[in-house]
């Protein structure tokens, strides 16, 4: 590894891409035939929102190297990022061609069919396999779970998730799932006991605030939990919401912001778009109830958290 493109990785890693692309850009010419400071140089452009000039940088560098794993992964994310789903899965999966016991490939191709495509069917497959070959990440354990979660099957989810925590490898994450999995089951005691774990762990993260809040109320109150949610279609805000004078009166906030984010991908929406003359949105929502359909699947846009991978 050059000096200059040790120069460069320690600007990136200190996030000043513009001298990281100076010095991966020294460290391409000293050695033409490197492929990785010219991915470097696309994942800066990455990272500078230049996502279509970081293209031409990763098309250079398999251009240089088409057996490089790291080139083809990183380009998949930038598609992912981009929307192009499919171009992204054909990344990680020439990626997992290179390399088949590449953990990080399979988990962010899983990803993607779980979190934009909603084939929780594929995803279980990829992050079943990354489990495999990380079996101490907790990650590995957190995506399975709640792959099946999701997919509607919340025992099996909440035996893995607790699987985790049998082997000591605890994170937020795997508390707030077991937790969310328990209220969905109804058993709200419990639910508070794991959620109140991983609020103690992420006191700053508000989806799991409010699972613990949630879980709370509903076991000292005794209300229950709404499991067929129904919603309706905010058409001024663009986004769902909840009926509260029906069954989605205890709609937790982060159920709310899912569905108003459509990250939940099994629902119906309104075939309309406005509201008729003197409707009220309140009229109109007690008329037009969206349902939720555990067997309605169809996709939805998503963009994963951004994250480095730098080092594949």
């Amino acid at each position: 590894m050059s000096k200059n493109f040790e120069l460069g990785k320690e600007y990136f890693d200190n996030e000043d891409y513009v001298k990281a692309i100076e010095f991966f850009s020294k460290a391409s010419e000293e050695n033409p035939n490197d492929a990785n400071p010219v991915r470097m140089i696309g994942l800066s452009y990455f990272w500078l929102d230049d996502r279509n000039k970081a293209f031409s940088y990763y098309d250079k560098a398999i251009s240089i190297d088409p057996d490089y794993k790291g080139t083809y992964y990183s380009r998949g994310y930038n598609y992912w990022y981009m929307q192009e789903f499919t171009k992204a899965i054909d990344d990680f999966t020439t990626a997992i061609k290179l390399d088949p016991k590449w953990a990080i490939a399979y988990t962010s191709r899983g990803e993607v069919y779980a979190g934009a495509l909603n084939r929780y069917d594929l995803a279980l497959n990829d992050f079943q396999e990354a489990l495999k070959l990380k079996p101490e990440d907790p990650n590995a354990y957190k995506n399975v779970g709640f792959s099946l979660f999701y997919a509607g099957n919340r025992v099996e989810g909440l035996e893995i998730l607790l699987t985790a925590v049998e082997h000591n490898l605890i994170t937020a994450d795997i508390y707030y799932g077991i937790g969310n999995c328990y209220l969905s089951l109804g058993e709200y005691e419990k639910a508070v006991k794991y959620s109140a774990m991983a609020h103690k762990l992420d006191p700053t993260n508000e989806l799991i605030k409010d699972i613990f809040e949630s879980s709370k109320e509903l076991f000292e109150s005794g209300k229950k939990y709404v499991t067929e949610y129904q919603f309706v279609y905010d058409f001024e805000k663009k986004s769902y919401l909840p009926d509260f004078e029906g069954s989605c009166k205890y709609l937790s906030k982060s159920q709310w912001n899912d569905l108003r984010c459509n990250r939940y991908p099994n629902f119906l929406k309104l075939q309309v778009e406005k509201l008729p003359d003197n409707t009220t949105l309140a009229s109109h929502c007690r008329k037009n109830i969206c349902k939720w359909d555990m067997l309605d699947r169809e996709r939805r846009e998503y963009i994963p958290d951004p994250v480095k991978p730098s080092d594949c």
